[in-house]
């Protein structure tokens, strides 16, 4: 009986194993279109191979909004972790809060600005906007992300007006789990 208890407990093991899998994707690059592409297909890969233990760490002094912003929809599908030990600057600290579990070191950095909208196309001034329009609108958007994971830390930044016209404000991770932004 020993035997088939072994053997039955052999085969769970290995039965299981497949789905104990975790992976660690580390992410320290620009935030561009290109390198959200790339964090994304890298994540969709160990989701495709049974990992539903992914952890993105990131690096970032941030980049592209509107990159960060949807890559966080894509990431926040797949049920991923988000963990920075250094720096999470700008649109990175977006990508942080795709993480259904967020850690952070307790010296990490998370710097909020105000959005800034160098130049718009012709194909939105055709359509009325103006590059203040369309930083309000980026504005509400980086807010309503923060707000879906910390109401709390989004009341504080809409207050002080970070985003719209305030200036850089930087939070340590510690700063951050007080707000639960922060939630390991």
């Amino acid at each position: 009986m020993v035997n088939v208890r072994f053997y039955f407990a052999l085969a769970l093991l290995v039965f299981l194993s497949p789905l104990a899998k975790a992976s660690t994707i580390r992410f320290s690059d620009e935030v561009t279109i290109n390198s959200m592409d790339s964090l994304v297909n890298k994540v969709a890969k160990a989701y495709a191979a049974g990992d539903r233990n992914i952890t993105v760490e990131l690096d970032s002094g941030g980049g592209n909004l509107g990159a960060a912003l949807n890559a966080n929809n894509k990431l926040k599908g797949y049920g991923v972790n988000t963990y920075v030990r250094n720096e999470c600057a700008s649109s990175c600290t977006v990508l942080f809060a795709a993480g259904k579990t967020r850690s952070a070191s307790s010296g990490a950095n998370f710097m909020f600005h105000a959005v800034h909208v160098e130049h718009i196309d012709r194909k939105l001034k055709k359509q009325g906007l103006t590059s203040r329009s369309v930083a309000q609108d980026y504005s509400n958007r980086w807010l309503a992300a923060v707000r879906a994971v910390s109401p709390s830390l989004a009341s504080r930044l809409e207050a002080r007006r970070t985003l719209i016209a305030g200036a850089d404000t930087n939070y340590s991770g510690s700063e951050l789990r007080k707000y639960g932004y922060v939630n390991d």
